[in-house]
């Protein structure tokens, strides 16, 4: 060990581009959405569960845009390397950090094709996700 407490671990592995970029989100706090836009996205998120899923993805973009809450995101190349775990195994969303879940979030609202994505995806994925997103609310909306 040395004088700074760090103890050298020899690796042959170099992190990816996308896991270096998700490091730096998760590490920053600018990148974190306001409690507030965490809450009403949550609200909403209640709200619109009896639409079909094209119409609760264009609700929740129109909201995400008018909070801007994707300025300080830009993680794409993150979500098609090592994001479609989650799409194909929504379970793994019950355990994810704030910043995944607004990546997600993120790159789900803004892919080209809805349909498509929808099609790849676990049947639960957008549900799954919405459910983790209420975690972070402070008004913690329950179904």
């Amino acid at each position: 060990m040395s004088i700074d407490n760090v103890v050298p671990y020899p690796s042959n592995q170099t992190p990816s581009n996308a896991s270096q970029a998700l490091m730096e989100h998760l590490f920053s706090l600018r990148s974190l959405p306001q409690q507030q836009h965490i809450d009403e996205l949550a609200s909403i998120s209640l709200s619109i569960r009896s639409l079909d899923q094209l119409n609760q993805l264009a609700v929740l973009r129109d909201t995400a845009e008018r909070q801007q809450l994707f300025e300080h995101f830009e993680a794409s190349s993150w979500f098609v390397q090592e994001g479609g775990d989650y799409l194909y195994r929504p379970e793994l969303l019950r355990s994810a950090p704030l910043t995944k879940v607004v990546l997600l979030l993120k790159e789900t609202l803004t892919y080209r094709n809805w349909n498509d994505l929808l099609r790849l995806a676990h049947p639960h994925y957008l549900s799954q996700l919405l459910e983790r997103l209420r975690d972070f609310s402070e008004s913690k909306h329950t179904a």
